[in-house]
């Protein structure tokens, strides 16, 4: 009788556990969470590429000699925008892998700082399963032996546990209920 019941509680829990290893369907979800922005700035080096326009295009004004209507290049017109400093700001880009801006700044017809904001995005996968199928064994002071099983569906659980005790040669079942938090 003692190897029969050690034979059926081991063959029990092995198809419990067997059980719950092919009947676990993970659902998950996905959530992004943007992180901690990293702000620096770009050292600007020499231009890489310069080119000078063989007819460029020069800003002109109108003037009166001799009541003659002249055009002349706009001097003061030039040197006004080439002393101008100018800040931009771009979005270079914004999707799930981050936000990325840049505010460059020029004057005197040069780049001088590009400051920028990276915001990552980062991916979090939440895995849960809604069923899940378990066994258990277990011995306890009293010389009770137990093998089970049971279903857990979400966050509330059933199980079953079949019992020998081991000195007075009896066998007794048990059922409850659990809840996972």
């Amino acid at each position: 009788m003692k190897k029969s019941t050690i034979l059926l509680a081991a063959a029990t829990a092995i198809t419990f556990f067997l059980l719950g290893r092919a009947s676990t369907k993970q659902t998950s979800e996905v959530v992004y969470t943007k992180a901690k922005p990293v702000s620096g700035s770009v050292q600007v080096s020499l231009p890489t590429k310069e080119i000078q326009p063989i007819e460029p295009i020069l800003p002109y004004k109108f003037v009166f000699i001799d009541n003659t209507k002249t055009e002349v290049v706009d001097t003061a017109k030039i040197i006004s925008d080439y002393i101008a400093e100018r800040a931009y700001s771009v979005t270079l880009f914004d999707n799930l892998h981050g936000k990325l801006e840049i505010s460059p700044t020029i004057q005197y017809n040069k780049l001088t700082t590009i400051p920028y904001t990276f915001t990552p995005i980062e991916k979090t996968v939440f895995r849960k399963q809604k069923w899940a199928l378990f066994s258990t064994i277990s011995y306890n002071t009293f010389n009770i032996a137990g093998v089970g099983g049971g279903v857990v569906y979400k966050n509330v659980g059933l199980h079953y546990k079949y019992l020998w005790n081991a000195n007075l040669h009896q066998t007794g079942h048990e059922v409850g209920v659990m809840i996972n938090y």
